[in-house]
């Protein structure tokens, strides 16, 4: 058992590795000119997402709850050399505004080649089954999950007009579960079910637009992350939302059904996998 672990997590090592040789130098031009929306873009890796997107001359639409900060985010786009660049101020707790964020969208950019979806809450801390906890379970569904799925669906004929993309950014906390956020975990698995069931419905149909690219993090090295608590056990660098933005941007590009960041956190999920048990172990005791 342990010789065929390590032979499968060495044939997946190289498969990423070649992956990302062959396609580092893929050409970028194809973002020209592109209409794109990106949600949860006044901070961290949204905004950072709406900025490479903006230096390869796209045409951008920003989505969050503070306007202040998405003026900010406007306005660097530009001088950055978005070709537009506007904002839409939404609160995705608030379940009415979904289909209205996206026609919005669609009326400032004349159509929509890209829909990023990002926007995020969480919370850290072991589950008490509290009221606070219910409270944010409550609260966090409509937000991190089915905000998700109303914004692709309304989203979906201009996608499909465009031939474009749809890139869902999720997380290694909802494959399976880590400690610490379970309310959080169990969103992004709904998540990941969900647009891998219709990456699989595409395939089935022959339907190949608008293609979907789910984007698998790790620990990101952003404000408030939920891996922090682990550096008291060991030392973790927290990939950077630079490189990540990067990442989810290039998985688009390519029309990757995955794409992770940071690279090898595919290849800790297929180990998981194949011996869920003794890996489980061993991050228990490293990391919390």
């Amino acid at each position: 058992m342990a010789r065929i672990f390590l032979k499968s997590v060495f044939v997946v090592t190289i498969a990423i590795l070649a992956y990302r040789y062959f396609n580092a130098n893929i050409d970028r031009d194809s973002i020209q000119g592109k209409r794109i929306l990106v949600t949860g873009a006044s901070q961290n890796i949204g905004e950072e997402v709406a900025y490479q997107y903006s230096e390869l001359g796209a045409k951008i639409v920003v989505t969050a709850r503070r306007e202040k900060e998405l003026k900010r985010v406007v306005e660097k786009c530009l001088s950055l050399g978005a070709k537009e660049a506007s904002y839409v101020v939404a609160d995705m707790t608030d379940t009415t505004v979904y289909e209205s964020v996206i026609n919005i969208a669609v009326k400032k950019l004349g159509g929509l080649d890209i829909l990023v979806l990002n926007h995020v809450i969480s919370r850290h801390g072991k589950w008490e089954g509290s009221k606070d906890d219910l409270n944010f379970m409550r609260r966090s569904i409509p937000v991190n999950y089915v905000s998700y799925v109303e914004l692709a669906s309304a989203a979906m004929p201009h996608l499909g007009q465009s031939q474009g993309q749809l890139i869902v950014v999720s997380s290694q906390a909802g494959r399976p579960g880590i400690p610490n956020i379970a309310a959080y975990g169990a969103t992004k698995a709904a998540v990941a079910n969900f647009f891998t069931s219709l990456q699989l419905e595409g395939m089935m149909t022959g339907h190949e637009y608008p293609s979907i690219t789910i984007c698998i993090l790790g620990a990101i090295d952003t404000e408030g992350a939920r891996w922090v608590q682990a550096k008291q056990r060991m030392q973790i660098q927290g990939y950077p939302v630079d490189k990540t933005a990067n990442v989810i941007i290039q998985g688009g590009i390519t029309r990757s059904r995955y794409a992770y960041a940071p690279p090898y956190i595919g290849w800790l999920a297929t180990a998981r996998e194949m011996m869920p048990e003794i890996f489980d172990r061993i991050l228990l005791y490293f990391v919390f």
